[in-house]
């Protein structure tokens, strides 16, 4: 069994790779390089080899000109491991790269990993203000819990209806 999840596992890898290859067509030298390492820190963090991952994002962070989701993986690689203070101090450095003039998706990004992280520290108001306020309805099952533990109930039961007779059907 574990040789089929060794191999599942090596599948996996090689065809993340290739859509790499693939992407780094139109990269300059240095670029594809980025992307190389960050698709293959990606696999090892997915394969569980964090370690690994994180130096590889240490290494790219280092650089200039790194591109933007490479601190959304590194990011997200601390929020697992409930890392929340170096991530905290990550966000700090991806705050002076992400203004107005960034995509709408890296925005929203940014402060869904702010609200995370505040939720974690216990300043659920402060989460909750940083929410993506145009985004609240793409984003129920994550936001509404960030307001129940703000104690907006009000908010949190708007955003995630539930039927009396579903919930009745439950008790029986």
């Amino acid at each position: 069994m574990k040789i089929i999840a060794c191999y599942i596992q090596l599948i996996c890898s090689l065809f993340f790779f290739l859509i790499a290859l693939e992407a780094a067509a139109d990269q300059t030298p240095l670029q594809q390089r980025q992307s190389l390492l960050a698709d293959q820190a990606w696999v090892l963090n997915n394969l569980g080899k964090h370690a690994e991952a994180e130096k590889i994002y240490h290494n790219l962070i280092k650089q200039e000109e790194v591109p933007v989701d490479v601190y959304f993986e590194y990011l997200n690689l601390l929020l697992s491991q409930q890392r929340f203070h170096e991530a905290e101090e990550s966000l700090k450095r991806l705050d002076a790269l992400i203004d107005e003039d960034s995509p709408t998706a890296q925005r929203h990004r940014f402060a869904l990993i702010k609200a995370e992280i505040l939720k974690a520290k216990g300043e659920y108001g402060e989460a909750v203000e940083a929410l993506p306020q145009d985004q609240k309805e793409q984003n129920l099952l994550y936001i509404a819990p960030i307001y129940l533990y703000a104690n907006n109930f009000t908010e949190a039961v708007r955003l995630l209806p539930v039927s009396y007779t579903h919930l009745r059907a439950h008790e029986t």
